[in-house]
């Protein structure tokens, strides 16, 4: 209280001129402190604004990551189950009946390979790659039909080479299988 006593009796003792200058100063300062305080606010809301779209696309990305995980989950899941209703399943062996019921022939040399998927710890792939020459576009489209019936086998890779009156094409088919974990006590 004595403190505004002070500036009062101040005040009161300055001359018109004086009370002028003092008032013109006050007003700009508080001018320039309430335009500092309205330019802060705004900064700060833009800020905030932008943080906030940033936080928006990164919500977004991480929904659509989580609802790729649940189609990755969902195709593991079927996958399993065609796995397991399929024990006894063997690539070669199923090759070989492939091959008969398409009445083709593929080169000699042909093999399954066991390969592990990268970032997968549930499967490994089983690949098998096999050469056939002298065959008609036709005979190939319908090799392709009949492949993709079987849910357990997909085509991983088609190489087509054109001949004069045929073509030749390297089929690599593929199944997964699960890994083998074991303790070694």
């Amino acid at each position: 209280m004595e403190f505004l006593g002070n500036v009062s009796e101040y005040i009161l003792s300055l001359d018109s001129r004086q009370f002028l200058q003092h008032l013109v100063v006050f007003l700009c300062l508080c001018l320039l402190g309430g335009g500092g305080a309205v330019y802060y606010i705004y900064s700060m809301r833009s800020r905030y604004i932008e943080e906030l779209k940033k936080l928006h696309i990164t919500t977004a990305r991480a929904r659509k990551i989580v609802s790729e995980y649940d189609i990755v989950k969902a195709e593991e899941e079927r996958v399993r189950g065609l796995l397991d209703d399929n024990k006894s399943f063997s690539m070669k062996s199923y090759f070989e009946q492939f091959c008969k019921q398409n009445a083709i022939n593929p080169d000699s040399g042909w093999d399954t390979d066991s390969r592990s998927i990268e970032g997968n710890d549930a499967f490994d792939e089983v690949v098998l790659q096999a050469q056939f020459n002298n065959q008609t576009t036709e005979k190939l489209v319908s090799v392709l039909n009949n492949l993709d019936k079987n849910e357990i086998v997909y085509t991983k890779e088609l190489e087509i080479r054109r001949e004069e009156k045929s073509i030749s094409f390297t089929l690599t088919i593929a199944t997964k299988k699960h890994k083998r974990f074991w303790d070694e006590s």
